[in-house]
């Protein structure tokens, strides 16, 4: 019976060794203050990705430069004439109309009659400086002078002038000439005056004198081929041919200004004979002269009678023949037509 028990008792013990070397040895425990060690996990290695290729810089092209243009001139309006406003007056009962703007016309035999208040549609002035006044019932012109009428105070205005419009002294071919307006541009009238031959006359603000307005307002529809001046009047600001006829003691410089495109420019000396003129030796030749251009001329006159010519043909084919002289009225250098 002991013996069986031993037996299984023996059984028994050796069943519980086994049983224990089956189970999972223990976590071991860490040791205070120390950290649990643990094996490092390597990090996935990360995908590089190549640098881009350089970029190749864009290359902004150059703007192509603009020519310059210079722009035209705006040319500028040529200035027009303000038209005659008319205008009232008072009259005393014995003012006389006459035919024209002047005494030597003739009474027409109306007198005013009675003082009171008329109008004035034209105005003109006689030679003897007394400005006329044209009565817009028709009755004739009355002499504002003597009738001590009150009128509008004038209004200044513009007028175009040409380089070598000439200038005088007084409202007259009679008065003295003094030189030409020198430039192109815009010229202020501030007073106006008619002359006995029926030009009308205006006197320029700069005080240089009195342009004939009517001459200036025919220029306009009509062009001259030609025009003369004395040389030191005229403002002679690019190139210019020259010609020295004479280098005397007397002598004077002559500007010759082309009005529109010329050709066969002859200039000679003029012998007398039994014409008023008679061409006489050339001098000098010129091909052509474009409209502005000058032509200075050195010359000497011994006398009275002109002693040069200047001939010209124009685009149309037309050829003009001029006479160069001194005017014994006013001293202006001039020219005259003639033919051959």
């Amino acid at each position: 019976m002991k013996k069986r028990i031993f037996c299984l008792l023996l059984a028994l013990g050796m069943l519980l060794c086994l049983c224990a070397c089956g189970d999972a040895p223990a976590a071991p425990t860490s040791e205070p203050g120390t950290e649990p060690t643990s094996e490092p996990t390597s990090a996935p290695t990360p995908e590089v990705t190549p640098p881009p290729p350089p970029l190749t810089p864009e290359l902004t092209p150059e703007p192509t430069p603009i020519p310059e243009v210079t722009p035209e001139p705006t040319p500028i309006p040529e200035p027009e004439k303000p038209a005659f406003q008319e205008y009232l007056v008072v009259l005393g009962a014995e003012i006389h109309a006459y035919d024209g703007p002047s005494y030597d016309r003739g009474y027409t035999g109306f007198i005013v009659g009675e003082s009171g208040t008329y109008t004035i549609v034209e105005e003109r002035w006689d030679d003897e400086g007394n400005l006329w006044g044209r009565l817009k019932s028709g009755a004739g012109w009355v002499d504002l002078t003597e009738a001590r009428a009150e009128r509008p105070a004038f209004k200044e205005y513009l007028v175009a002038l040409g380089a070598v419009t000439p200038i005088y002294s007084g409202p007259s071919y009679d008065e003295t000439y003094a030189g030409v307006v020198g430039e192109n541009g815009t010229y202020t009238i501030v007073e106006e005056r008619w002359d006995g031959e029926g030009n009308l006359w205006g006197k320029l603000k700069s005080g240089a004198g009195w342009i004939n307005l009517t001459a200036v307002q025919t220029e306009k529809t009509q062009a001259v081929p030609l025009r003369v001046c004395y040389a030191e009047d005229l403002k002679l600001g690019g190139a210019y041919d020259e010609f020295i006829a004479s280098e005397g003691e007397f002598a004077v410089k002559l500007a010759f200004v082309a009005g529109v495109n010329l050709r066969g420019i002859v200039f000679r000396a003029m012998s007398s004979g039994e014409a008023l003129f008679e061409p006489g030796e050339t001098l000098y030749e010129k091909e052509k002269m474009d409209a502005g251009e000058v032509l200075v001329v050195a010359v000497e006159f011994p006398g009275d009678f002109s002693s040069y010519g200047f001939s010209c043909t124009d685009e149309a084919g037309e050829t003009y023949h001029y006479a160069v002289y001194i005017s014994g009225r006013n001293g202006e250098p001039a020219l005259q037509t003639y033919t051959i």
